[in-house]
């Protein structure tokens, strides 16, 4: 189960790091502001990698 705790604390990273730069809390709509950081991010690393595949 460590192994889930270590793969969850890395996808959250994005997210926590621009929640803890502005100064929110979890108590607030961080977890929103969270959630977008983390899709924008990861989707963006995501089509980074799928775009070297696809050559048009």
């Amino acid at each position: 189960m460590k192994i889930f705790h270590w793969i969850a604390t890395i996808v959250f990273l994005p997210g926590d790091i621009a929640i803890k730069l502005l100064g929110l809390n979890m108590e607030t709509d961080a977890g929103i502001f969270r959630t977008m950081i983390n899709t924008c991010f990861w989707g963006a690393i995501a089509l980074i990698y799928v775009a070297n595949f696809v050559k048009i």
